[in-house]
């Protein structure tokens, strides 16, 4: 009996990486940097696993989507945030989060993630970057994200870019089934 696309899905969103590509790094809990060069990342364009929210797939060309189709949504990466790690933020940083606005880099967020504490990112809004466009996000500094370059030309260089798009392609089927 053939296995329905989301079964697939799940099966190999969750083990290591056996699509055949080279993989260099099979059992990275960021999905998109199991076949990349990660030491062409700096630590400050690194994403750190406790960081990394699966954001649910929406479907292609969806509203709120990326190009992948997987939701782009600062309420809900932030809440999720919240829930799974309730003490890297500070009282005004939940507040913020529970007023519907993204959180600074504060000291307190620093504390749990010293990659952010560089002076230039004192008090940057953090927002929720698509790690190589994926459905899997992180918190990263707003200075960090320009709408165009930085992280994002340090992550396709590195090899990070796309990665996810096999996921996406087995869920765009389920979607349309």
């Amino acid at each position: 009996m053939a296995m329905s696309p989301f079964a697939e899905f799940a099966k190999c969103i969750s083990a290591p990486d056996t699509t055949g590509r080279d993989t260099k790094n099979p059992d990275h809990l960021v999905r998109t940097y199991r076949t990349a060069d990660l030491s062409k990342l700096e630590a400050k364009y690194t994403a750190d696993p406790r960081l990394v929210i699966e954001m649910p797939y929406v479907g292609k060309g969806k509203a709120n989507t990326n190009s992948e189709g997987w939701l782009r949504d600062k309420n809900y990466y932030w809440n999720e945030m919240l829930k799974k790690h309730p003490e890297v933020f500070s009282k005004a940083n939940r507040q913020k989060i529970e007023l519907g606005f993204s959180p600074i880099n504060d000291k307190k967020f620093r504390e749990h993630f010293p990659q952010y504490d560089i002076k230039e990112l004192y008090n940057d809004t953090l927002i929720h970057h698509h790690i190589g466009g994926g459905g899997q996000a992180v918190a990263v500094p707003a200075k960090l994200h320009p709408g165009l370059g930085g992280i994002h030309n340090t992550e396709k260089e590195a090899g990070v870019w796309g990665n996810d798009r096999v996921y996406s392609e087995l869920l765009e089927k389920f979607l349309k089934k």
